[in-house]
């Protein structure tokens, strides 16, 4: 399950950049990390 963290999918948005640049540091990019990760292996 990916989290919705509506403050930094809404600036990243605003600015026109996937989540993963604007806010490396956020939790949700984690879960976007471990999500492709598993999607990978299989």
């Amino acid at each position: 399950m990916i989290l919705y963290q509506r403050d930094e999918f809404c600036a990243a948005s605003k600015r026109r950049l996937p989540i993963v640049i604007q806010q490396p540091q956020a939790p949700v990019v984690a879960q976007f990390k471990d999500l492709v990760q598993a999607v990978a292996t299989i």
